[in-house]
């Protein structure tokens, strides 16, 4: 109990603490990291995402992957295999967030589908913690609204407890578009 008591402890004071002239940073307005995130698009430091209140947003050529997000893609300057590496993992994403979440078989269908996206990542982007930033960066910007998140969350609190089979080892999970 004690141990629970000094980290909670730690969570609530330590954050109010800064270094240096004892001064407190102030935690910024929605609207403020609205414009951060604004201007951060205007400077070329992030994509410009599309974030109208959709779950899917637009996919004019329907492939799967919104268009912000597969011309973000197509900016990198990865190979084309590492490329449908990540339009999968974003497919992907996005079907958990339109899942019937009270269809279990279909919930288990993604769940394989995610497996598979993320062991295509591994084996594409084989420099160690490669993979898994770019799977997390795919996913932080596919899930960039309020709407998203809820459906992501929705999928993810349906899989939580669940079990799933795992791919044979042999697999490398990608669909080949």
């Amino acid at each position: 109990m004690r141990v629970v008591q000094w980290c909670v402890m730690g969570v609530l004071v330590f954050p109010m603490v800064s270094c240096g002239g004892g001064t407190t940073t102030q935690p910024l307005s929605g609207s403020e990291v609205i414009q951060q995130l604004n201007d951060a698009e205007k400077q070329g430091l992030l994509p410009k995402l599309n974030r109208d209140n959709t779950i899917t947003g637009s996919d004019t050529n329907n492939n799967g992957v919104r268009d912000d997000i597969e011309a973000y893609i197509e900016s990198l300057p990865d190979t084309p295999e590492q490329k449908s590496a990540l339009r999968q993992d974003a497919r992907v994403i996005n079907e958990a967030m339109t899942v019937d979440v009270t269809n279990q078989k279909l919930l288990e269908n993604v769940s394989l589908k995610i497996e598979r996206a993320v062991r295509c990542l591994g084996r594409k982007y084989t420099k160690h913690g490669v993979s898994t930033k770019k799977g997390k960066e795919i996913q932080a910007f596919m899930v960039n609204t309020k709407e998203r998140f809820i459906a992501y969350q929705k999928y993810n609190m349906a899989r939580s407890g669940s079990v799933s089979s795992s791919l044979p080892w042999s697999e490398d999970g990608c669909d080949g578009e």
